[in-house]
């Protein structure tokens, strides 16, 4: 009985701690940020070289003055015409930018199958496998 409490009041305190550590931390909107990509093979983890990328930038961030961070599309990304909760964005933006003519960071993997964008502005990116691999499909667009 007394392991099953200790738990439990474990469990409160590490909910209790959780909120108060996520808003200790400071948010610089001057800060740049990276993503990284590693590309292998899903049948026998082969680095896949030379697989071409596209990183988009789609929404910027703030803290509001209780540290919330708040989202807000790009310019290029507004007219997308859909929320940015919405599940079915990566589809909407995977048209979106076949569609239009937006400006993209381009980064090709290495012989490792990485590719590293730096220097980013802090926001949400949507990335997008524009240049296949011989013998390989792309691989699923998705949001960072």
């Amino acid at each position: 009985m007394m392991r099953k409490f200790y738990t439990f009041l474990l469990f409160t305190w590490i909910l209790a701690v959780l909120p108060l550590t996520a808003m200790a931390q400071q948010f610089d909107p001057d800060q740049t940020g990276s993503i990284s990509v590693t590309l292998v093979s899903q049948d026998s983890a082969q680095p896949l070289a030379g697989a071409e990328l596209s990183v988009f930038h789609v929404a910027t961030v703030t803290a509001d003055g209780n540290g919330i961070l708040c989202y807000s599309y790009t310019d290029a990304f507004s007219p997308c015409g859909v929320e940015l909760d919405d599940p079915e964005l990566i589809k909407i933006l995977d048209y979106f930018v076949s569609e239009q003519n937006i400006e993209t960071r381009k980064i090709v993997t290495d012989s490792q199958g990485k590719a590293i964008c730096g220097e980013l502005p802090l926001g949400l990116y949507f990335v997008k496998q524009t240049g296949a691999v011989a013998g390989f499909a792309p691989c699923s667009s998705f949001l960072v």
